[in-house]
């Protein structure tokens, strides 16, 4: 990978920074992303406060970078952690992300045969929100870890007491039937 160029290479080029807190040994990375209003040009000024000398400096020179508190991303002990996902969503396409995710939760559930209607889970994953929940489903759910039969799982939601009653069954009462939104997140969870 290249490495960015002060001399060379156009600040406003940049996708974002990398920044390392730390030792040697052990430390974290962080992630920002670069957006052009961060960016103070050579060709404007900046003013800044020296609280020794209770006087205003011109800082003149170079462009400068702004940079705030924040971060979208965090490595810590090799997890990664998000910290905005909204602004992943937005730059980053993380959204592809999730859509691909909830998509194969769909499609695991449809090869249990679970539901009468897959297409129903199929144009809810198109909401983001309800995306980001279905897209969680395959990685945390028992049912996928422990290979839990289709009947056991119909019994289940027949016969728990939070579940009875939600929702509807096919004729032959061997898949359930989602009819309705309100359906769909006790479906997940």
């Amino acid at each position: 990978m290249d490495k960015f160029n002060f001399h060379k290479d156009n600040i406003n080029s940049l996708y974002g920074y990398i920044i390392y807190l730390g030792t040697i040994e052990n430390g974290i990375v962080l992630f920002k992303k670069h957006y052009s209003i961060s960016l103070i040009k050579r060709d404007s000024f900046l003013l800044g406060i020296k609280k020794a000398k209770k006087r205003f400096e011109l800082i003149q020179g170079d462009d400068i970078l702004r940079l705030n508190g924040d971060a979208q991303l965090m490595l810590i002990d090799g997890e990664i952690y998000v910290l905005d996902t909204k602004v992943l969503e937005q730059n980053i396409k993380f959204s592809v992300l999730i859509n691909k995710a909830a998509n194969e939760t769909i499609d695991a559930i449809d090869v249990l045969g679970l539901l009468d209607d897959i297409q129903v889970l199929k144009d809810s994953a198109e909401e983001i929100n309800f995306a980001r929940k279905l897209s969680k489903v395959k990685k945390t759910s028992p049912i996928f870890s422990l290979n839990i039969p289709k009947e056991t799982i119909v019994q289940f939601t027949k016969t728990t007491k939070e579940l009875a009653g939600r929702f509807k069954y096919s004729e032959d009462g061997q898949a359930i039937r989602l009819d309705k939104k309100n359906q769909r997140m006790p479906f997940l969870n």
